[in-house]
């Protein structure tokens, strides 16, 4: 049975008030990606499915709900969904 790992990325930097603004979490996140893929098929027999990224304002409340519905969902028995 193949089994399939599902991640959910997410990294916001630019908060509406400047002063809760952060740098390097649009960077952490990119660089799970790369991670994830340069290491998917060493990760105990996982197929790893494209990670979802919802970067700055793309990670709306709505825009993360409906990933975990329509990507992380997609988890079956024996899979693994990772935000």
């Amino acid at each position: 049975m193949q089994r399939t790992f599902y991640a959910l990325l997410v990294g916001i930097d630019n908060y509406p008030n400047p002063r809760h603004r952060l740098d390097g979490c649009v960077n952490d996140v990119t660089r799970m990606r790369e991670y994830l893929e340069a290491r998917h098929d060493r990760a105990g027999g996982f197929e790893l499915a494209p990670p979802v990224m919802l970067l700055n304002e793309q990670a709306t409340r709505d825009a993360v709900i409906a990933a975990f519905k329509t990507h992380l969902g997609k988890a079956r028995k024996g899979g693994v969904a990772r935000l």
